[in-house]
């Protein structure tokens, strides 16, 4: 269902609110992946190449 959502450029609070809301998930769920990575190094572990090529495979 659509909110009239780029009128002349203007978006409705609705839909500012799901992009701050899309935006923090985004952000928690990178900064939990960081933390997954720092403790499988931590205790030498291998670390997953998830998004790009990791240090370990240069």
């Amino acid at each position: 269902m659509r909110c009239g959502l780029a009128i002349r450029n203007r978006h409705c609070e609705c839909c500012n609110k799901r992009c701050i809301i899309i935006r923090f998930l985004i952000d928690h769920q990178t900064h939990h992946r960081g933390q997954m990575m720092v403790l499988l190094r931590h205790a030498c572990l291998p670390v997953p190449a998830v998004m790009y090529p990791i240090k370990e495979m240069q």
